[in-house]
């Protein structure tokens, strides 16, 4: 089965009470995939089970649903009541015992952490907090603010007791923030039960971070194009791989004229960009949980960065969309093709089409 899916990461507003919901649409006819829609970290999500048992697949299906929904109610940053939360608030004081599901995703973590060399790093909380993004700002932060936010930036800083599964803070301040690891982790979680259920043919699309399982031919997937949401930069073809997109073009705040982009650098403090310049990176793996933490690190350290994740671990490569590097002259030749305003770059090996302009 070949064919070819659009999917621009669409973004919804849910109550605070309506933490996930989810619609189930089958069709009377046995040849037509069984379809669930729902919501899950505010974000549209879909699964797809190429199969005609549509009985077994909607069993599945509310199992899947069951375990993302345990998840955000683990993990949800903003819901006071959520584990993470009780972490945060807590974890200066004495050290948490973690459940099981908030464990294991803090060890994910700490891999992801030592895998980038600390260009991802989940204690960003309070970075995120200083540019805007948990409360509004009115002021850009001075490099003072920074550097104080910085003392309390480093997974190293954590105090983990992997026998007892407690973590601690070793100040006041710090902070967990799950958003750059979330999806992934939900990505092998939702596969973890499909495969539980023997289902053997199926498409998770988790508001963008998309796992389709094998096939010969394999399935067209659309990047959305950073400069045009409406339009595609390109198709890849996914064989057993996962799919993910960071980009400065969806979350961000405007302080002091300024478009602050929500991917932080945590060496630094600063978010990686600070400019109207549309861009993305775009993750092919075959690892669900890292599929999101590729995206990020990528797009914060850059080509040779990448280069170095598609030689530790196969199957991986990047599409990169950058602002072009053209003179005013060569602009005003060709003003309509927004393909002139991106240079678009591919590290490792992936069946990228580009889209025509």
């Amino acid at each position: 089965m070949n064919f070819k899916r659009f999917i621009p990461a669409l973004i919804l507003a849910c109550a605070a009470a309506a933490l996930i919901v989810h619609r189930v649409s089958t069709s009377r006819s046995n040849d037509s995939p069984f379809r669930t829609s729902f919501l899950v970290f505010n974000t549209q999500a879909t699964v797809t089970i190429f199969d005609d048992e549509h009985e077994k697949a909607a069993e599945a299906c509310r199992d899947l649903i069951g375990k993302l929904t345990e998840l955000h109610l683990t993990i949800n940053a903003f819901d006071e009541a959520s584990e993470l939360s009780r972490l945060n608030a807590t974890a200066a004081e004495q050290p948490f015992r973690c459940s099981p599901l908030l464990w294991d995703i803090i060890l994910k973590s700490e891999e992801a952490w030592k895998l980038s060399n600390g260009l991802f790093d989940v204690t960003v909380g309070p970075l995120l907090a200083l540019w805007g993004f948990h409360a509004k700002q009115d002021r850009l932060p001075t490099q003072q603010d920074i550097d104080a936010v910085l003392k309390l930036i480093g997974f190293d800083k954590l105090i983990l007791d992997k026998n007892a599964h407690t973590l601690q803070f070793p100040c006041n301040g710090m902070r967990l923030d799950f958003g750059g690891i979330a999806k992934g982790y939900a990505l092998q979680l939702a596969m973890d039960v499909l495969n539980a259920h023997n289902r053997q043919s199926y498409l998770i699309d988790l508001g963008g971070n998309i796992y389709r399982t094998d096939t010969p031919e394999g399935d067209i997937i659309g990047i959305t194009n950073p400069i045009d949401k409406t339009k595609l930069l390109g198709t890849v073809k996914l064989h057993g791989q996962c799919i993910a997109t960071s980009g400065n073009y969806e979350r961000f705040r405007i302080i002091q004229c300024k478009r602050i982009a929500h991917i932080m650098d945590p060496r630094t403090g600063w978010p990686v960009t600070l400019d109207d310049d549309a861009r993305s990176v775009t993750a092919i793996t075959r690892d669900p949980t890292f599929s999101d933490v590729f995206s990020t690190t990528a797009f914060v350290g850059g080509e040779d960065t990448a280069r170095k994740l598609t030689r530790q671990f196969s199957g991986t490569a990047f599409v990169f969309a950058t602002p072009a590097k053209t003179t005013a002259a060569e602009s005003a030749k060709t003003p309509a093709a927004e393909s002139a305003n991106l240079t678009i770059s591919i590290v490792g090996e992936c069946d990228f089409q580009p889209e025509s302009f």
